[in-house]
Formats: C-alpha cells, structure tokens, sequence
C-alpha cells in the first residue's frame, strides 16, 4: 500500500501515477495507493489501472489523514 497524507498538490495524481510504477518495477503486485483523494483524482487513478481507497469524505483536500486509519482499511478491504 502506498499512503498519501495530502491530496491538494497540483502534482499529486502524476506523484501517485510514478510511485504506481516505480513500485511495479520492483514488485510483481501493486496492491493499492490510499489518501484523501477526490473523485477526479480517484477516477485518474482508475484510468491508470491504480485501484485507490480514499478517506475523503467532509469535501476537504487539505488536512492530514492518519497512516493508521489508511492502513486499517487496506487491511479491512483484503482481510479475506
């Protein structure tokens, strides 16, 4: 899981875009990026074959969003 605290850089969806690759270069699975991300962001994402979870869910891109509670939902989502 790759784990994006902020969504509101200009550069965030070509940051999580390289990072998707990058880790595809050393790792044969990717599982999933996850953050405060948009529904734009989330449906960029998408049309790079990155599945993403996002905790954006009070309309604000700035703010800190926990590793923890990320990480929480990652592990609820593939707990089967």
């Amino acid at each position: 899981m790759g784990q994006f605290n902020y969504a509101d850089s200009p550069s965030l969806v070509n940051d999580v875009i390289f990072w998707s690759q990058k880790q595809r270069e050393m790792f044969e699975t990717v599982v999933v990026v996850a953050g405060p991300f948009s529904i734009d962001q989330m449906m960029e994402f998408e049309a790079h074959s990155i599945q993403a979870f996002s905790n954006h869910n009070d309309g604000e891109l700035n703010g800190f969003f926990t590793p923890t509670e990320n990480l929480m939902s990652t592990l609820v989502h593939f707990k089967n």
